[in-house]
């Protein structure tokens, strides 16, 4: 195992997803074993500084350790299951975004819907008269235009395209809620869930929209309609401000990141090389680098912290 050479004076926010009791890429390369992410908090704690994201400094001064924080985004059921009680034993404090998709008739994420639905489901299936035949087992492709259906849902500009997605699937006979035995990659923490992971002292449950969707592609009123009720129904379920936000997909614009603001998002969150460039050094919008179960768990870290060892 190497050291660490430092180049820069950046800290930095590592976003994850999922912990499972083993790490499993079945459906997708986001959840990371139980094991790799309880030898990456120890390693961490030992070399680094791990703070809340309210803590969060974009930069240190020559001699601090270098400054991390922690988040997940999604908010499955294996964070209550595996990684929360990690970062209770370990003292360790993190963010976990949820959306509120929990309150619709659709209780999860379309990522993992399709990806279950691709592994399992051998059917082609019609969406809003366009045909989707399998490719490779991990996504449907149009067959008339070649777009995946993965790249139309990301681009699609109101919850109303993903309903009309689950409603074909579930009418040719497929429905994601029927595998249990799978229920950590797509299963979401419910109310009492999220509150009770609230609770605890190294825990903030925060916002990631309403409907998962990518607000960058909405209207600039149905994103903010989005981002308004997303807040208020978490507010309701906590009994506390919402002061966090992380974009879907981390895709957002420059009028939203102003709207979200001024409703008391006090930190807002992109994902990796999604930030404009015009952001880089505003401070109410962070970068944060994805962890993924690739390699090692010492070199899952190594590539999240590329340029910095």
């Amino acid at each position: 195992m190497g050291w660490i050479k430092f180049r820069d004076s950046e800290n930095l926010v590592l976003m994850y997803h999922g912990v499972e009791k083993k790490r499993n890429k079945k459906f997708n390369f986001r959840h990371l074993g139980y094991n790799d992410f309880r030898s990456q908090l120890q390693f961490m704690k030992r070399h680094f500084d791990i703070v809340p994201l309210s803590q969060w400094k974009p930069q240190r001064k020559r001699g601090e350790r270098l400054q991390v924080a922690i988040t997940f985004d999604d908010g499955f059921i294996n964070n209550a299951k595996y990684a929360i009680p990690l970062l209770n034993e370990f003292e360790v404090s993190a963010s976990i975004y949820v959306t509120r998709v929990t309150e619709t008739d659709y209780p999860y994420l379309w990522p993992d819907f399709i990806e279950i639905a691709a592994f399992y489901f051998k059917k082609d299936v019609v969406i809003e008269g366009e045909l989707y035949t399998l490719k490779e087992g991990r996504d449907y492709i149009n067959s008339k235009t070649g777009e995946l259906l993965s790249s139309a849902i990301r681009k699609s500009t109101s919850y109303a395209f993903k309903e009309a997605v689950y409603q074909s699937f579930i009418k040719e006979g497929f429905n994601v809620e029927q595998y249990q035995e799978d229920e950590d990659n797509w299963k979401l923490m419910s109310d009492k869930a999220l509150l009770e992971a609230d609770q605890s002292p190294f825990v903030k449950i925060e916002c990631h929209s309403f409907y998962h969707n990518n607000l960058g592609e909405l209207s600039y009123q149905a994103a903010t309609e989005e981002l308004s009720s997303a807040k208020r129904g978490l507010e309701k379920v906590l009994g506390r401000q919402v002061t966090e936000l992380a974009y879907p997909d981390g895709s957002y614009t420059r009028e939203l990141l102003d709207f979200a603001n001024q409703i008391g998002f006090e930190k807002q969150l992109a994902a990796d090389g999604y930030l404009f460039p015009d952001d880089h050094h505003d401070a109410r919008i962070i970068q944060r680098v994805g962890v993924y179960p690739v390699f090692s768990w010492y070199n899952q870290l190594v590539i999240a912290f590329k340029g910095k060892y």
